[in-house]
């Protein structure tokens, strides 16, 4: 599972600043060096997360779901300035040593980006999405990998609920903001998002049960 390992990386760590990334991703040049600044610059930010960016697409499924993906980015950027749980990506989480180890952190937790943003915001750290640099990864290439990643995501909210209570809240996006952000993909790419909504459709009418879909031992995505 993913907290068990990050909480080896906690307790061995030396460093004033601890950068959570998995093995399937690249990061643009700058990126590292563009979350250390930014530490730098605010004493008060104690979690830093950045954009996710699809690299090329090897194939038209692969492509298609990019969509769903450049909606979430033009979200997470303006929502609440930046700080919302869309804008928090498991892929590239830093946060300070010292406070990652004042978190509660239970073995079983599969969305472990969103607790993360939670705790961070119960403990009254400061939370920064830093959109101008990103984390680079490969989306799934088929229906079935696409699946089982989107049905942890549909029950994310209920997972948090379980550890801090109504964050009904939290999730609720500015219809506003959506439209805006779906329109301007739609306009952009207005058959892929057709055909985007139709996978959309099948993943949430086909959904696994929650126990299933919230297994903190996560299956390896083989075409990322």
């Amino acid at each position: 599972g993913q907290v068990p390992k990050k909480k080896q990386i906690i307790a061995m760590a030396r460093s004033e600043i601890i950068i959570f990334t998995q093995d399937d991703v690249l990061f643009e040049p700058n990126t590292i060096s563009s979350i250390l600044e930014r530490f730098e610059r605010n004493s008060k930010t104690k979690l830093i997360s950045i954009r996710k960016q699809p690299v090329t697409a090897a194939g038209f499924f692969e492509d298609t779901t990019k969509v769903g993906t450049r909606v979430i980015n033009r979200i997470a950027r303006v929502w609440n300035g930046g700080d919302n749980y869309l804008a928090t990506v498991g892929r590239c989480m830093a946060v300070r040593t010292d406070w990652v180890r004042k978190y509660n952190l239970p073995d079983n937790v599969v969305s472990s980006d969103a607790y993360f943003y939670f705790e961070n915001k119960r403990l009254g750290g400061g939370f920064e999405y830093l959109p101008e640099v990103a984390v680079l990864y490969r989306k799934p290439q088929s229906l079935s990998e696409h699946h089982k990643k989107s049905n942890r995501f549909q029950y994310q909210r209920q997972e948090m609920t379980r550890y801090f209570g109504d964050v009904e809240f939290y999730y609720k996006i500015p219809k506003q903001l959506f439209l805006r952000a779906f329109l301007s993909e739609f306009v952009s790419a207005p058959i892929k998002t057709i055909v985007y909504l139709c996978i959309y459709s099948y993943t949430h009418l086909f959904r696994q049960d929650m126990q299933k879909a919230l297994n903190p031992i996560w299956d390896v995505d083989t075409t990322t």
